[in-house]
C-alpha cells in the first residue's frame, strides 16, 4: 500500500504542470538533450562506464580496502572496497550529471522550474526533498537512476488515476486513488489471513 501510495504522489508530483494539454509529450521527449545515462543494456547503474573511465580504479581500492595488508581481501575488506567503489561512483555520477546541465543550460531551467512548485524563481530544501521524494517513489528499482521503463510506469498509473483526462492528477482524483488502494490492501491482507 505504502509503495502505491508513493507511486500515486510521484505521478501526482512529476505530471501535474502540464502545459495546457497543447504540447505532445512524446515529441518534447524526443527533441530534448538527453541526460547522460548508463553505458549498455547490461550496465545497469553505468558502473562500467565508470570503471573503464578510471582503469586503475580497482587496484587502488584494492590496496586500500586491504586493511591487513596480506594481499587478500576478506569478506569484510571486500564490503568496504564495495562500498569506496559505490562513493566514487555516485559522485562521479553526480559530477557527470552537472557537467551536462552546464551544457545544456536550457534543459536545466526546465529542471529548476519543474522543481520549483512556488515558481518564485528559487528552489528551497523543501522543494528539493519533494523531489528528490518523488524520485525515489518513481525509482522502482532504488538504484538511484530514474529508468525509461520506470517513468513509463509511472506515467500508466497516472493515466489510470487521472480519470477526467486532463494531463493532472487534482485532490478528488488522488483521494479517489487511495480509496481504491486502501480497499485493495484490505482485500489483499484478509485474503492472506483466511489462508
Amino acid at each position: 500500500m505504502k509503495n502505491m501510495i508513493g507511486i500515486l504522489a510521484a505521478v501526482a508530483l512529476c505530471w501535474a504542470p502540464t502545459l495546457n494539454g497543447q504540447d505532445d509529450p512524446a515529441k518534447r521527449e524526443q527533441d530534448k538533450p538527453q541526460m547522460p545515462t548508463k553505458g549498455s543494456e547490461r550496465d545497469t547503474n553505468g558502473m562500467e562506464a565508470f570503471l573503464s573511465a578510471h582503469p586503475g580504479l580497482r587496484a587502488k581500492l584494492k590496496d586500500r580496502a586491504d586493511l591487513n595488508h596480506d594481499g587478500r581481501l576478506s569478506p569484510r575488506e571486500r564490503a568496504y572496497a564495495l562500498q569506496l567503489l559505490k562513493e566514487k561512483h555516485e559522485a562521479w555520477r553526480k559530477a557527470r550529471r552537472l557537467k551536462w546541465l552546464k551544457k545544456h543550460p536550457e534543459e536545466a531551467k526546465r529542471l529548476r522550474d519543474r522543481i520549483d512548485r512556488d515558481h518564485d524563481g528559487v528552489v528551497e530544501p523543501d522543494e528539493v526533498r519533494r523531489a528528490k521524494r518523488v524520485k525515489d517513489h518513481i525509482d522502482r528499482d532504488g538504484d538511484g537512476v530514474v529508468e525509461r521503463n520506470e517513468v513509463r510506469k509511472a506515467k500508466r498509473v497516472k493515466d489510470r488515476v487521472d480519470r477526467n483526462d486532463d494531463g493532472k492528477v487534482g485532490p478528488r482524483e488522488r483521494q479517489r486513488a487511495k480509496k481504491v488502494v486502501k480497499k485493495a490492501v484490505k482485500k489483499v491482507r484478509k485474503q492472506r489471513r483466511k489462508h
